[in-house]
């Protein structure tokens, strides 16, 4: 028969007292004996009633500490109730849920409590990153999938040429190039897990960083006949992962070297000071209108009438980077009259 932890606390208690009482009446009862054969001044009965009175008063008295045991295993597993609960509620869906620590003593149990809120911590986030991963497939992969089935019926309701033919599937490719971007955007936003990643911090020097950066977008800054501009003030240095503030500068960038016009300027700056690493990205485009500015860093957002083609995930990514990275970005006006995205970053 299986009992629960309270009942199985209160038979172990149950069993102390009925131990206690069996060893206090043989002490007691050697203490008289041993009185009665050393002196002998009175019939060994007569202290043996002694015994007996005090047996039956801890008989007595069993009840009422049997009650008190109860309600001390009832205390004791307390905080265990509560874990179990709340872990109940957070498992039928209740996500928010998270055990109160504030109100259990400071001792395993607290930590035990610390310890379930982090890994529920982690699993709302994984369950939250899979739905944002599904609304964002569900969204974005809906308009490219349509768009290369209806180019496919069309192709085939009669016949064609082989130019006509190329034209299809080229113009198909072109959708299945939009399609596989999208979803290799999607699934860096889905792997972005802060607590995992946060292992593989490692100190990053800024100024190599973007040196690391002008090298790879000269070349295509020159073709446009654009000027890009690195500026570093000292040897600043975070923690962080490379390769992953290289992706989130290198989309600001990027983007920068899309919207600027023929002979325009881009300049990527970093300062610090004791508290903090900034690192800005400007440009001479046309600037983010106002009533978008608010809602830039959302997935899939892009102005109307945005001629510039992207799945609107670019900045998205950047912001998740600079979180994981427990950074702030914002986005203020250039004073080269477009757009600056600034960054700032904890030493």
């Amino acid at each position: 028969m299986s009992l629960t932890l309270q009942k199985r606390y209160f038979v172990w208690l149950a069993a102390l007292l009925v131990v206690f009482i069996v060893v206090q009446t043989c002490i007691f009862s050697f203490v008289e004996f041993s009185d009665w054969h050393s002196q002998k001044n009175e019939p060994l009965m007569d202290k043996m009633e002694e015994v007996v009175i005090s047996l039956v008063l801890d008989v007595a008295l069993l009840p009422f500490l049997l009650l008190v045991a109860w309600w001390f295993a009832r205390w004791m597993i307390g905080p265990i109730r509560t874990i179990s609960q709340t872990a109940e509620r957070i498992s039928t869906g209740e996500f928010s849920k998270r055990i109160p620590v504030d109100g259990l003593p400071d001792d395993e149990m607290t930590s035990l409590g610390r310890s379930i809120n982090s890994a529920f911590d982690r699993y709302h986030e994984a369950v939250a990153r899979l739905e944002r991963f599904s609304s964002d497939a569900s969204h974005q992969l809906r308009t490219p999938l349509a768009a290369i089935r209806t180019e496919g019926e069309v192709a085939l309701q009669h016949e064609r040429t082989a130019a006509e033919y190329a034209a299809t599937i080229g113009s198909m490719l072109e959708e299945v190039n939009r399609l596989s971007r999208s979803v290799t955007q999607m699934l860096e936003l889905a792997r972005l897990d802060a607590a995992a990643l946060s292992t593989r911090f490692e100190p990053v020097q800024i100024r190599s960083l973007l040196n690391r950066l002008k090298q790879t977008f000269e070349i295509l800054a020159e073709e446009k006949g654009l000027s890009l501009e690195v500026q570093v003030d000292g040897e600043p240095v975070i923690p962080g992962i490379p390769d992953l503030l290289f992706e989130a500068l290198a989309n600001l960038i990027d983007n920068s070297l899309k919207v600027t016009p023929r002979r325009g300027q881009i300049r990527v700056q970093a300062d610090s000071d004791d508290r903090a690493v900034v690192i800005s990205v400007a440009d001479q485009g046309p600037g983010v209108p106002v009533e978008f500015a608010e809602r830039i860093f959302d997935r899939f957002a892009k102005a109307t009438g945005e001629e510039v083609e992207g799945s609107g995930l670019g900045l998205a990514i950047v912001s998740e980077i600079v979180g994981v990275h427990g950074g702030k970005m914002d986005l203020v006006e250039s004073d080269l009259g477009g757009a600056e995205f600034r960054i700032s970053f904890p030493v």
